[in-house]
This record gives C-alpha cells, structure tokens and sequence, in this order.
C-alpha cells in the first residue's frame, strides 16, 4: 500500500491520515462480521426453540451461545481497534495544538475518546453477561446482545 502513497505524492499527514482511515476500515468490517455472528446466533436460537416441538428441524444445531459470544469477542476486538484510531489521531492533534499548528478545540476528539471506552466497557459487561448465561443454562439462548 506504500507504494499508492507514492504514486500519489500525498503529503505526511495525508499519509498519516490514510492508514488511520484502513485501519478504521479494517474494524468496522470486523464490526460487520460480529453482527452476522450475532444474526446467526439468533436463527440458531429460534432453530432450536423449533427444534424441540418439529422433528424435521434437526436437533444437533450448534449451540447459538458460542456464535453469540464470538460475536461479542469479535466486536471487542473491533471496539479496541477503532478506539485506537480515535486516540491516535487525538495524539497527533495535541502534538500539533502543543506547537501551535491549530488552534482549534479538541474536545470533539476527547468525547470521541470517552464514548470509545464507555462503549469498550459496555461490550465487556455484555460479555460477561453472556458468558454467564452460557454457564448457568445452556438451554436457553442468550438475549439482548449487540
């Protein structure tokens, strides 16, 4: 990819700017991935509710609490990955604030920051509640994730 910074002659904070950007891309199409794991863990769910009543629905379906947690696995990894880029660039911008490059408010970048790792925290609480409905009862899918 460095050469397509080359041939484009973009200048260093383009640059900077640009791997943020593909970095940022990266996550939320991890972001995508934990959603369809997340959907998936649903259908299974339903499917085996269904499962129990229709003898042509098979009954070795895969347990929708597994998909459900990587899901949230997956959006965690995403969460700290986009998080990353919010403090990345709000560091590159407090350096240019500090040497009188802008001088422009950078409290937009610091809630960015706060709502990352409230969201952060929220999706480890959503973890550890599935995790424990996992562990308590595998009966029953877990609800109310993502």
């Amino acid at each position: 990819m460095e050469h397509e910074y080359n041939y484009y002659n973009f200048s260093e904070s383009d640059i900077e700017n640009l791997k943020l950007l593909y970095e940022q891309l990266r996550a939320q199409t991890m972001f995508i991935y934990s959603d369809f794991l997340s959907y998936l863990a649903t259908i299974e769910g339903i499917q085996l509710i269904y499962s129990k009543y229709d003898p042509n629905i098979p009954s070795d379906i895969y347990n929708p609490d597994i998909t459900a947690l990587q899901s949230l696995y997956v959006a965690i990894i995403a969460r700290l990955m986009i998080a990353n880029v919010a403090f990345t660039k709000y560091d590159i911008l407090i350096n240019k604030f500090y040497n009188g490059e802008i001088d422009f408010s950078l409290q937009p970048n610091i809630d960015i920051n706060i709502s990352n790792v409230l969201s952060t925290l929220g999706y480890m609480y959503a973890l550890r509640g599935a995790r424990g409905i996992y562990e308590r009862d595998i009966t029953q899918p877990v609800f109310g994730v993502r």
